[in-house]
C-alpha cells in the first residue's frame, strides 16, 4: 500500500514547483518614458499628458508635465512608464498651481485659459487630438513639439 506521507509529501512539493513557475510577469510589455512637451516652441507647463494605446485596449499612462514642459509618464501608481504599442496622445486642462486656483478646482470650477492654452486643448485635448507615437522596447526619452 503507498504511504500518504512518503508520496503526499512530494505531490504537495511538486505543486508548489509547477504553480511557482506558472506565476510570472505575463502583463504587457512597459517601458520607462519621458520626455518634453512644447507648443510652438515654448513649453507646455502644469498640464496632464496621456498615452493611450490606439485601438483603446488596456489603460493609459499618464504623467504631469513641469514649469519646463519635461514629463515622466506612469502607468500605475507603482510602475512607470507605457506599454509597448502605437498610442493616442493627448492634454489634459492645466493643473491648478495656485491656492486660489486649487480651491476654485476643489469646488468644480474651471480654471480661465489662456488663448494659447484654450487653442492647445482645442486641437490636442482628448476628444480632438490627432496624435499618434509608436513606442517600442528602445523608446526612452521623447520630444513632441506641437504647432
Amino acid at each position: 500500500m503507498l504511504s500518504f506521507r512518503k508520496y503526499g509529501t512530494r505531490c504537495a512539493a511538486l505543486f508548489l514547483v509547477v504553480a511557482f513557475v506558472g506565476c510570472g510577469d505575463s502583463g504587457p510589455t512597459i517601458v520607462p518614458v519621458t520626455g518634453t512637451l512644447t507648443y510652438k516652441g515654448h513649453p507646455v507647463a502644469n498640464t496632464y499628458i496621456f498615452f493611450m494605446l490606439a485601438d483603446g485596449s488596456g489603460r493609459p499612462s499618464q504623467g504631469p508635465t513641469d514649469a519646463d514642459g519635461r514629463f515622466k509618464l506612469s502607468y500605475t501608481n507603482e510602475k512607470d512608464g507605457v506599454v509597448v504599442g502605437k498610442h493616442k496622445v493627448w492634454i489634459g486642462r492645466p493643473r491648478p498651481t495656485t491656492r486660489a486656483e486649487q480651491e476654485a478646482a476643489m469646488m468644480g470650477k474651471k480654471l480661465p485659459l489662456a488663448r494659447d492654452m484654450a487653442a492647445l486643448l482645442e486641437k490636442y485635448g482628448q476628444g480632438n487630438s490627432k496624435v499618434e507615437v509608436v513606442v517600442d522596447k528602445n523608446t526612452r526619452d521623447l520630444k513632441l513639439d506641437w504647432d
